[in-house]
């Protein structure tokens, strides 16, 4: 007797932009079902991501952190940190298909989530220009479930395009990495699309695997 398969899958409401269907699977797996409840319904590929995890803490003669550019972070100021914040995680984020798009309204209704840490929300100020922020790693705890253990998230994090290629973006990753370790946080892991091949290499290199593809269609 053939055991059934059950896929769990994700149907969001878009209101005039029609519904959006995801699902979970492992990189090697391609399941059906899912595939054909989306053509079904008239629905095409439009994003694939990987989550990708490694165990914390990372330790201190990991080669990830041998010549790692030294930031000064500070925790995110509500009331005078939002503008700053938006336009520079919009220009970081210029050519995503979701993230790139933030307003003052969004970020708050984000900063009003009830697993908000402040102190987990990470900047670098932009020594050239006091009035900007360089760069951010925003960090979230998910607590244990029947499936996973507790896990912290690298929640987003992106740099000023103006300082891309200089090691911000490696050392704002650890130091958010070290600050999860912290908070007694074993496990750690992020979400990134499947084709930015650069930002994979970045989170091999800092130890991270590749667990589960998660397919969206529109």
């Amino acid at each position: 007797m053939t055991t059934p398969t059950t896929i769990e899958m994700v149907v969001t409401d878009l209101g005039p932009n029609g519904i959006e269907l995801s699902w979970d699977s492992e990189r090697s797996t391609d399941p059906h079902i899912p595939k054909k409840v989306a053509h079904s319904l008239g629905l095409h590929p439009w994003r694939e991501l990987f989550q990708m995890r490694r165990p914390l803490p990372v330790p201190e003669d990991h080669d990830c952190r041998q010549g790692l550019r030294s930031i000064d972070t500070r925790s995110f100021r509500l009331g005078s940190d939002e503008t700053k914040w938006v336009r520079q995680n919009n220009l970081a984020f210029s050519s995503h298909p979701s993230q790139g798009s933030q307003t003052l309204e969004t970020l708050g209704e984000t900063l009003a989530e009830p697993w908000v840490d402040l102190n987990g929300f990470l900047v670098v100020d932009d020594p050239e220009s006091p009035d900007r922020i360089l760069g951010s790693c925003w960090t979230r705890i998910h607590k244990a479930t029947d499936s996973d253990p507790a896990l912290g998230e690298i929640f987003v994090i992106g740099v000023d395009p103006a300082h891309n290629s200089k090691g911000y973006g490696r050392a704002l990753v650890l130091a958010g990495l070290d600050h999860l370790s912290d908070m007694e946080i074993s496990n750690a892991m992020l979400w990134v699309e499947a084709d930015n091949k650069a930002a994979l290499n970045l989170y091999e290199s800092l130890g991270f695997e590749i667990v589960k593809l998660r397919r969206i269609y529109r």
